[in-house]
């Protein structure tokens, strides 16, 4: 994938995201935010579970992003299947030096996912860039890495560039709708600040971001992302 955006490394998403706890919260605001706004939840791009804290982005086009919110603290992987760095690409189908090799063991359970461990011989780990950091960091850790050059239109060798609206205000996730949901009505801006906010969800805002949705058509959403309801 290219023209994520800004980031152009995994190290400078380091540099630019928020820590867990808001980071945590963000996720489920877009993921509430686009249950409101897509019915479909297979069209969806980001979702969240409350059961299993895990965030995520599938573009279904073949590059996706996880983060795993644990007891330990937070794990973000991803992978751009257009990467140079992609373990499709290498001889061996390995993981690009350093991507890896530094995480710590707090997050080895994430480790030994099929997505970052290979799903067997003829599939390979699925995965381009990862960065954490642990409940007594003080800041977002990525391995040491040597980058591929850039080529064309791309903006980040490793695919880290589509954390990017992760990294912003309401007005990432409106600039992004707008692009993403071309054929539809602009999304307002205030239900989307609300919903950043954290304040409850009621008819008013649903009908604010998708024109006909039924709040009653939401909750299930709610309760699995775990947002509060009015």
């Amino acid at each position: 994938m290219t023209g994520h955006g800004v980031w152009g490394n995994v190290h400078e998403a380091a540099e630019g995201l928020p820590g867990p706890d808001v980071l945590r919260l963000r996720c489920q605001a877009i993921a509430m935010l686009d249950a409101v706004v897509c019915p479909e939840s297979s069209h969806r791009y980001y979702k969240y579970r409350k059961d299993n804290g895990l965030a995520s982005m599938d573009n279904g086009s073949g590059d996706y992003f996880n983060i795993a919110f644990t007891q330990a603290g937070a794990l973000v992987y991803g992978f751009d299947h257009e990467s140079d760095m992609s373990p499709w690409v290498q001889d061996d189908q390995s993981v690009w030096p350093g991507v890896l090799d530094a995480v710590p063991d707090a997050f080895a359970e994430q480790l030994a996912e099929p997505l970052l461990a290979g799903a067997g011989e003829f599939d390979p780990p699925l995965v381009t860039f990862c960065l954490w950091r642990l409940h007594t960091d003080d800041r977002w850790h990525a391995g040491e890495i040597e980058f591929p050059p850039l080529f064309g239109t791309q903006t980040d060798p490793d695919g880290s560039g589509m954390l990017q609206i992760l990294g912003g205000g309401p007005e990432a996730y409106v600039s992004w709708a707008a692009s993403y949901y071309e054929s539809r009505p602009p999304i307002d801006p205030e239900a989307v600040a609300s919903v950043y906010a954290h304040e409850p969800l009621d008819q008013r805002t649903v009908t604010r971001l998708s024109p006909g949705r039924e709040l009653d058509s939401v909750l299930g959403d709610a309760e699995a992302i775990g947002f509060p309801l009015a």
